[in-house]
């Protein structure tokens, strides 16, 4: 209801501001035709052709004649065909100013109209607003009572459940009195009948306790027989037990020697798995070390070669290559990178001859790689760079530390003999 409230006082702010602006403008095209009427006289012609709308107002405006012009007093004798022809002109200026007069009056006619058919749509908009407002108002009021009604239904069908409800509770709580009064008949009766069956007892047990007594007699003798007898078997039965607990025993003490060499077997078994495992990782080890040296020493014999031939003219000589790679790595390993060298000592290309196993290590040495330069070639030279990684502080680090110093120094040797 709110919301249909603001929106039909938008819709009045709105209309008003449109009516302001309309009579502001009618009234500013007004002002010049009043400010005429106010000056020169006018005639009210009415429209024959009116219908039942109001009737628009046609204005007449004469315009004064005009003063002779200061010619005429210069020429006070005028030949009659020039006066002729002044009066054809001042005939046609004047056909000229009733014409513009007649299109002024038209032109007001015009506005006029259309004002009053802006007003004309201005009411009908104000009641057609006013007609969807009361239609919405309506419908929201039909929304309410429907809502009402609905509300009233919900509420009658709540009451009419809640009586149902109780009938039903009372229907149940009837159902349990009558239960309840069946089973205290029954009770009742089962009372009864015990009182009669404990009376019929207590009765028997009378006669039973006196031959019970008349046998008691008779059995006592039996039974002090009996008891001798069965401290006999007592005692052979204690004898038993205690034989077959020092039986248990031996058997529990049997299976715990049976359980710990058990244990120690397959402790024997776990550590010789061990040492076998140990002993495969040293094979593994010394192999991967024979290895190594195999490799340090082809790498070593192609850069005796390489040195041979820079000795010769016709090799290039490492200067130098750029910054380590700072990425870090869980694994140690090595690749091999076939390089191509052109004749300005500059790397053109990289290759894995060897790969380390790993793609990101591979790649990394091959941008390492690159970065590498050497002396001039006369021809360009193609070798092979081996590259390490390496944890810091392993024992690989210090081998492949060991061999660069080695190799500093052979490569020092080789400059200062030539």
């Amino acid at each position: 209801m709110e919301f249909f409230n603001y929106l039909a006082q938008q819709r009045e702010k709105e209309s008003e501001s449109v009516r302001r602006w309309m009579i502001y403008g009618c009234t500013s095209s007004l002002a010049p035709v009043l400010f005429l009427f106010s000056i020169f006289p006018f005639n009210v012609l009415e429209d024959p052709q009116s219908k039942p709308e109001p009737k628009p107002i046609e204005v007449i405006i004469l315009q004064p004649s005009l003063p002779k012009p200061k010619l005429e007093q210069e020429k006070p004798k005028l030949v009659p065909l020039e006066v002729s022809k002044e009066r054809a002109e001042l005939e046609l200026e004047q056909q000229q100013r009733l014409e513009e007069e007649r299109i002024a009056r038209e032109k007001l006619q015009q506005q006029l109209l259309a004002q009053q058919r802006a007003e004309r749509e201005e009411q009908q908009r104000l009641e057609q607003e006013k007609i969807a407002k009361e239609q919405a108002e309506r419908q929201l009021l039909e929304r309410e009572r429907i809502k009402r009604e609905e509300q009233q239904r919900l509420e009658e069908e709540r009451i009419a459940r809640e009586k149902l409800q109780q009938q039903l509770l009372a229907q149940q709580r009837a159902e349990r009195e009558e239960q309840q009064r069946l089973e205290q008949e029954r009770i009742a009766r089962e009372e009864a009948e015990r009182q009669r069956l404990e009376r019929e007892r207590i009765q028997k047990e009378e006669e039973q306790r006196l031959e019970e007594e008349r046998i008691a007699k008779e059995q006592l003798q039996q039974q002090l027989l009996a008891q001798q007898r069965a401290e006999r078997e007592e005692q052979q039965r204690l004898e038993q037990e205690r034989i077959a607990r020092e039986e248990a025993e031996r058997q529990r003490l049997e299976r715990e020697r049976i359980q710990r060499e058990r244990q120690q077997h397959l402790e024997q078994e776990r550590i010789a798995r061990e040492e076998a495992e140990r002993q495969r990782l040293e094979r593994e080890r010394i192999q991967r070390e024979e290895q190594e040296r195999l490799e340090n020493e082809r790498i070593a014999r192609e850069q005796q070669e390489s040195t041979s031939r820079n000795n010769n003219g016709s090799g290039a000589t490492l200067l130098g290559c750029g910054k380590k790679p700072e990425r870090e790595f869980d694994t140690e390993a090595i690749a091999l990178i076939q390089i191509q060298i052109n004749p300005d000592g500059e790397v053109t290309s990289a290759l894995v001859a060897q790969s380390s196993g790993n793609n990101k290590l591979d790649k990394l040495a091959m941008k390492f790689a690159r970065t590498c330069r050497f002396t001039d070639s006369a021809n360009g030279e193609t070798m092979t760079i081996k590259i390490n990684f390496v944890q810091p502080g392993s024992q690989r680090e210090r081998e492949a530390n060991q061999r660069s110093l080695r190799l500093s120094g052979q490569i020092q040797q080789q400059e200062r003999e030539r």
